[in-house]
């Protein structure tokens, strides 16, 4: 599972700023040492993720593809 939301504010013509958040979230299927081939967990999977929060910025630097190309 993967979601992520943010909002852009508008700063300058071409500049935006603005929050995100992201969640990440998925389970363990197999384990593998260094050296060693993928074993089968022995019933129990381990849930694992990932929460990113943080601040992004977007730059138009005024690039524009024409719609035939």
């Amino acid at each position: 599972m993967n979601l992520q939301a943010g909002v852009d504010c508008r700063l300058a013509a071409g500049l935006h700023l603005g929050p995100f958040l992201a969640l990440t979230a998925a389970e363990y299927s197999s384990k593998m040492a260094t050296g060693s081939s993928p074993e089968s967990f022995d019933g129990a999977l381990a849930l694992h993720g990932w929460l990113v929060i943080g601040v992004r910025g977007a730059l138009d630097i005024g690039w524009r593809a024409s719609a035939g190309e």
